[in-house]
């Protein structure tokens, strides 16, 4: 059996290093992601590892659905 994963991720990133790491960590296993921040933080962080980076809201739930 062989499994293969998508090479494109969603990332739904909060504040803290956290999501930083593992975008970071996901870009240098080949994966691209495509970030919702939000939070501003970390954001120029975020960036540096994802494709792109999305400001959201935490209740703009419908906007967050749709762009994934």
């Amino acid at each position: 059996m062989t499994i293969t994963l998508d090479s494109k991720i969603g990332l739904i990133a909060g504040n803290g290093q956290l999501p930083v790491i593992w975008a970071k960590n996901a870009k240098l296993n080949g994966i691209e992601v495509v970030t919702i921040s939000l939070s501003a933080d970390n954001k120029k962080e975020l960036k540096k590892h994802s494709a792109k980076v999305y400001d959201f809201g935490p209740g703009q739930i419908q906007k967050i659905s749709d762009t994934l």
